[in-house]
């Protein structure tokens, strides 16, 4: 299936006697890119401040196949930077989520974790309507999930939605790692995506604390 494509399915049943009629419901799907693996964000007041910020309209455009790789990484300190969001670690090691433009809103969405105790970034699959952050900083905390709005061009009411989820923090190398959800559908706030646990027959229970 192709990203922000909307697929339509119906159901039918094959037995001995034959196939039957389709269903007369429905149900429609959109895929959305994510990351397949961790991707790692650092302090934008550390060495390595270039690997700060992150464009989640970039990376959705290459799938998020390239891993750790650079797609959707920006260096939110130059000028005429497309960062959505950057991290900054305060002087006590704590980590944190910035908005870069005004019309970028976020929150906090809660903790997500799977029956081992990891992220089970599946668990959030849709954006609310309300609860946005009014400073658009957050602390970043492992475990926890947050929902992205993006204005990106608010006269013609294009608005996207995406989450990234919080997997570790190195206080010491001052980066996070995390993974990402992009939805390509302008005003779409689904954000569910496939688990790849899933894929293997897993029945993994999201733990909403």
């Amino acid at each position: 299936m192709d990203n922000a494509i909307e697929y339509e399915y119906a159901v039918s049943t094959v037995s001995t006697h034959g196939e039957s009629y389709l269903s007369f419901e429905f149900v429609t799907d959109t895929p959305l890119p994510m990351s397949e693996t961790a991707l790692t964000l650092f302090d934008v007041e550390g060495p390595n401040s270039h690997l700060a910020g992150f464009d989640f309209s970039l990376a959705g455009e290459h799938g998020g196949g390239s891993g750790n790789g650079a797609d959707g990484v920006v260096d939110p300190t130059v000028v005429g930077h497309t960062a959505d969001i950057r991290v900054r670690f305060d002087a006590g090691g704590v980590p944190w989520l910035e908005t870069m433009r005004g019309d970028v809103h976020v929150q906090d969405y809660g903790t997500f974790l799977d029956d081992e105790g990891e992220l089970y970034f599946a668990g959030c699959s849709w954006a609310p309507e309300f609860g946005w952050s009014e400073s658009g900083v957050l602390e970043l905390i492992t475990g926890h999930i947050y929902v992205v709005e993006i204005y990106n061009e608010p006269n013609a009411g294009d608005v996207h939605y995406a989450k990234l989820g919080v997997v570790d923090v190195d206080q010491q190398a001052g980066s996070v790692r995390i993974m990402w959800a992009y939805q390509l559908v302008n005003g779409l706030p689904e954000l569910s995506a496939p688990d790849p646990r899933d894929r293997d027959g897993g029945e993994q229970q999201a733990i909403r604390l």
